[in-house]
């Protein structure tokens, strides 16, 4: 007998042919209900990871309620045709990705004396984390002719796999903006661009992205650098979310170079998602002037000489001068006098800071005295017997071979003066940055200079 996906139409040709065999047969046949004697479908929830089970009794109908002879049959699964709406479930021969229930095709027998729910199916229903709808598949049971067995329109029965999976929270992607100082050629540095989730997803998110040249250009990672290497490496991959993670960064290489520049930037786009939608699909990397990275260190002592000058450096690029310079000593009160050194002038002056309110603000303001050039031989006194004197003060070019760039590098010399006894120890200076409005920025230490012992004053 071919079996037909809508149940209805399966079962009508079979109540015809019992029909027609009734009157030959009523002595010698039983009459079964599969289920229950009604026609609501049976229902079972999916659940996760978990195998659970469609369960059908066989109900004895009429009679002394129970088989004698035995009866066999045969029992199976057949593909739900959809006429309620709901989706067919998808059988397998086991619970596989994909398989909504494994099934089931076996001859079975009601033995002699059997009552209604001694004999009963089970469908194992496969179990999954994926959302989906309500979907349906048929258990039917059939007898031959001269089985004795009978059940007509109740031979087949609608089962029902209701989901219990919880459909995934919507998520969204986007990245960051970031900002980084150029490092000194021919250095790099490193900036992690941070890419994040809306909320933690169940399901693994992943995302492609690319960096895109903007005034920053970008190049390849080998390239062999002389004047410029590219202003950053060019990258792309793809960025992979675990389930929970909602957090990622981007690796992205900045390159210095010896070029005078203005901030430039570039963008990384993120692009094809899946597990997620996009939410801001592009960042922007500002690459700035290098960071001051000021270097001092005595020329020709790492100690204070006594009653001599020690001459004390300090470099940095062009392109990060300040427009002044602070001096103190370590400790000093906010208030106490430091000297400034002002950069377009090529003076020396001793300054205070102080702050005159204005309105309901505060101004901060520099109160300085007459100022010193460049190569004055009286200097100013620092504090603790020492004279500080603007020595040198010059921009110079770097040659690459292929280019001459001019006002690449600044240099100041300060020469240092120790008139105080020899008693060693050592004197910490501090340094800040004065912008072009006369803003004071942080103090921060500069090297150790170290004052000689009475074993040692005399030796350079």
């Amino acid at each position: 007998m071919t079996l037909r996906s809508n149940w209805a139409r399966w079962a009508r040709p079979l109540l015809v042919t019992t029909a027609l065999a009734l009157p030959a047969l009523a002595q010698a046949q039983e009459f079964f209900a599969l289920g229950d004697t009604t026609f609501n479908p049976l229902r079972v929830t999916e659940g996760t990871g978990v195998s659970r089970f469609v369960e059908a009794q066989l109900i004895v109908i009429g009679g002394g309620q129970t088989v004698s002879p035995a009866i066999t049959g045969r029992v199976r699964t057949i593909e739900y045709g959809g006429s309620t709406g709901n989706p067919t479930a998808r059988a397998g021969s086991a619970c596989t990705a994909g398989v909504d229930y494994v099934a089931l095709d076996q001859p079975f027998t009601v033995p002699t004396g059997a009552r209604s729910g001694d004999v009963f199916f089970r469908v194992e229903v496969c179990g999954d984390a994926t959302p989906e709808l309500t979907e349906g598949l048929m258990l039917a049971i059939e007898f031959s002719p001269s089985s004795g067995g009978y059940c007509g329109e109740l031979c087949a029965k609608l089962a029902f796999i209701q989901d219990d999976d919880t459909a995934p929270v919507a998520v969204t992607l986007s990245i960051a903006d970031a900002a980084v100082a150029e490092p000194a050629f021919p250095g790099t540095r490193t900036v992690q661009l941070p890419v994040r989730l809306s909320a933690a997803s169940s399901q693994e998110v992943r995302v492609q992205y690319r960096t895109v040249n903007g005034s920053a250009v970008g190049a390849a990672a080998s390239l062999v650098c002389h004047l410029s290497c590219g202003d950053y490496v060019r990258a792309s991959g793809v960025l992979v979310f675990a389930p929970g993670t909602t957090s990622r960064t981007i690796p992205l290489v900045i390159n210095g170079d010896r070029l005078v520049e203005k901030p430039e930037n570039f963008k990384v786009l993120l692009e094809s998602p899946t597990g997620a939608t996009l939410d801001d699909s592009s960042g922007v990397v500002t690459i700035g002037p290098p960071a001051v990275a000021m270097s001092a260190q005595p020329l020709e002592a790492t100690a204070l000489a006594q009653g001599k000058a020690t001459p004390l450096v300090l470099r940095w690029s062009d392109q990060a001068t300040p427009d002044g310079l602070a001096l103190r000593l370590a400790g000093a009160a906010a208030d106490a006098p430091f000297l400034r050194w002002n950069r377009d002038e090529g003076t020396l002056a001793s300054c205070r800071a102080s702050v005159v309110p204005r309105g309901s603000a505060a101004l901060p303001v520099l109160d300085c005295a007459p100022a010193q050039r460049l190569g004055s031989p009286a200097g100013l006194p620092l504090g603790q017997g020492l004279r500080v004197q603007l020595a040198a003060s010059r921009f110079s070019g770097l040659l690459d071979g292929e280019a001459r760039a001019a006002g690449l590098a600044t240099e100041l010399t300060l020469v240092l003066s120790d008139s105080t006894p020899a008693a060693g120890g050592s004197v910490l200076i501090e340094l800040a940055r004065l912008g072009a409005d006369g803003q004071l920025g942080a103090f921060s230490p500069l090297m150790p200079l170290e004052r000689p012992t009475a074993a040692t004053a005399g030796i350079r």
